[in-house]
């Protein structure tokens, strides 16, 4: 289940100390106060206040197959399948382009598309998911400006021996299976998983047949080694390949709808990462290099039948971070952090032309943040100095190096052990990516070569608390984002990205947790959010494409005989625009309320270890629902699985 809000309320006061691996503090608390556990991931600074986890539990309790597919079930986050046939996800109402995402501290997203496809990335490859709404730290990056999604990869747990599991998960029209095996010794551990999943899709809400497009497979591994040799200091290495082929799901409101499919998409990722401490601080790091690519095949219609266009995408790139911590005087701590990676994309759409042209990006980052605390304040205070370069731009002229800064400030105070406070300002820039500059998606979009950076200011406050059986949280926030990146209509349904003057994103989010009884637990949660772009009269009217204004959700669980649980769950989503083609005024989708219902039990023998069974029914209405226009969400979903291991 969800981190309880007790966790986040009672670690107001803690900044952590970013580093490499798994790390977890617990601070003594101040006067008295209760302190909770802040766990920080990777080299990405989590915010104690404003962020939440999954573990393989919540995993298994979805029977998630993707990184989309849980990131469905998180506040303040929505996750839609766009024209592309690719999961994305806004958080904040802020696009996926304007998070971090990286996996042990290594971007995960192309310098040529600046997001990653979610359905790409398998669960069986995933330990845990930490997500920092807001823009919490300097360190999380460049590009950043909305907060940061870490990805820890799966590990064998414990100081010793092995692990093993197996899961099976099936619905109607899929099937899914996932193995894993580690081992650990002094020194040393290693671990396997492997996944596959076949998805013949999907029918939408009130319909009985398989949505055109909807359908999939992938097939992926990772390999991961730890070496603790020392003190605290420890090395590692993850190796993840995936590759797969989907469809892509012709857009029901377009006269002119795109028929693509993907026979191929693949991504490999090596990534070195570790820490090592140092007299009064410690040095960590995160290594990778990335190979991914994809091929579209473009049909002239819904038969499927003469392919009239093929669009090839190859991805090389590299970099890291370094990062240094340490102590200049007691309680307060100095981070220098450096940023780098070169990426390299080839492309060619067929029709036009049988060679590859060569674009690429450069992004490099500088950063230094100091936090310290005492008493029962704790505080950071950063900054860092940015640059993107494009060295290769294809046909298009090269605009030259871009230059600018950012800089975060928080502070936090527990006001007594059931109460805290904390407040975050941040200036953030996002460098577009080259695929919004210089791609026209077959067609689709004119390039604009002139595209420039966008840049947030924001502001966020927030109330954290808890009593007797009662956890809760409150918080408001307000981005103002300059130059935002925004796509707008063109005739003959096309589109192009534009600089927009002007846009602000406020809201305010929320969350309660209570337990009724010893055997029932409740949640709720929800955000409320505005997301307008300036207009010509200077009035913030103009509305931001697919920004929920209203995403509520609500959880209970109850604890039955026979240890069976269960699990019944509501979301609402309302309240949100989208372009239709050729119509240049964003038009309103319908609102929509989804719920599901689980069950699970937990089965534990000392000879053959540990089973659970979750049964699930998803969308129990079957609605209707279109998360973007012409593009409708699974109906009614029933699915099983079970899961092994010791």
């Amino acid at each position: 289940m969800f981190e309880p809000a007790r966790a986040c309320s009672q670690a107001a006061v803690l900044i952590c100390c970013a580093c490499a691996n798994i790390a977890q503090a617990a601070e003594a608390p101040p006067e008295g106060g209760a302190v909770g556990t802040v766990i920080v991931e990777s080299s990405v600074l989590i915010e104690a206040t404003a962020h939440v986890e999954l573990d393989r539990a919540d995993i298994a309790r979805v029977s998630a197959g993707t990184l989309g597919d849980l990131l469905t079930h998180l506040p303040s986050t929505k996750v839609q399948m766009n024209s592309r046939g690719e999961q994305v996800f806004a958080l904040r109402g802020s696009d996926q382009r304007q998070v971090a995402l990286t996996l042990d501290g290594a971007p995960l997203v192309s310098a040529w598309d600046g997001q990653l496809d979610l359905g790409v990335l398998p669960v069986s490859a995933i330990e845990r998911v930490a997500i920092t709404r807001g823009a919490a730290s300097v360190l999380q990056g460049p590009n950043a400006l909305a907060g940061a999604v870490n990805v820890l990869s799966r590990r064998a747990l414990g100081p010793g021996g092995s692990d093993r599991a197996l899961t099976l998960n099936a619905g109607p029209h899929w099937q899914a299976a996932e193995a894993f095996g580690g081992l650990n010794t002094d020194r040393h551990a290693f671990s396997l998983a492997l996944g596959w999943r076949d998805n013949n899709g999907f029918e939408p809400g009130g319909e009985d047949r398989l949505l055109t497009g909807s359908d999939s497979d992938a097939r992926s591994a990772l390999l991961g080694w730890t070496y603790r040799y020392g003190d605290g200091a420890t090395t590692a290495l993850t190796l993840l390949t995936v590759d797969g082929s989907k469809g892509v799901t012709p857009e029901r409101t377009n006269p002119g709808p795109r028929y693509w499919r993907y026979p191929d998409f693949h991504k490999t990722m090596l990534i070195w990462y570790g820490k090592q401490p140092l007299s009064r601080g410690g040095l960590d790091y995160s290594l990778y290099l990335d190979r991914a690519g994809s091929r579209i095949d473009q049909y002239g219609d819904d038969t499927y039948g003469a392919i009239i266009n093929v669009e090839d995408g190859r991805d090389r790139a590299g970099g890291g971070r370094v990062q240094w911590t340490g102590e200049i005087v007691a309680a307060q701590d100095l981070t220098l952090s450096l940023h780098w990676t070169h990426s390299e994309h080839l492309f060619r759409e067929r029709a036009a032309s049988t060679a590859f042209t060569t674009f690429s990006q450069v992004l490099a980052q500088l950063a230094a943040e100091w936090r310290g605390r005492a008493g029962r304040w704790s505080w950071l205070a950063g900054g860092a100095y940015e640059q993107a370069r494009n060295p290769a731009t294809g046909p298009f002229p090269d605009s030259g190096a871009r230059e600018d800064w950012a800089a975060t400030a928080g502070l936090n105070y527990i006001i007594s052990s059931a109460l805290g406070f904390d407040v975050t300002l941040a200036r953030k820039t996002r460098f577009p990516s080259l695929r919004e500059t210089y791609n026209g998606a077959l067609g689709r979009f004119v390039p604009n070569p002139e595209l420039g950076p966008e840049t947030s200011h924001s502001l966020a406050a927030g109330l954290v608390g808890s009593r007797s059986d009662w956890d809760w949280e409150v918080r408001g926030f307000v981005a103002d984002i300059t130059d935002g990146i925004a796509r707008t209509a063109l005739s003959g349904g096309q589109f192009t990205r534009v600089n927009q003057s002007r846009a602000r994103i406020t809201g305010v989010e929320f969350a309660v947790e209570n337990e009724l009884a010893d055997w029932l637990q409740s949640r709720v949660e929800g955000t409320v959010l505005r997301a307008r772009g300036r207009a010509a009269d200077g009035d913030y009217d103009e509305r931001l494409e697919y920004r929920p204004g209203i995403n509520l959700g609500a959880q209970l669980l109850a604890d039955l005989p026979a240890d069976w649980r269960l699990v019944f769950g509501a979301r609402h989503l309302a309240d949100e625009h989208g372009l239709l083609a050729g119509n240049p005024v964003a038009q309103r989708l319908p609102a929509y309320t989804l719920w599901d219902v689980a069950m699970e039990r937990v089965i534990s023998t000392r000879s053959l270890g540990d089973f659970s069974l979750v049964l699930r029914l998803d969308n129990l209405a079957d609605e209707y629902y279109e998360t973007q226009w012409g593009l409708p969400g699974p109906g009614r979903r029933a699915s099983i699985g079970l899961t092994w291991g010791t």
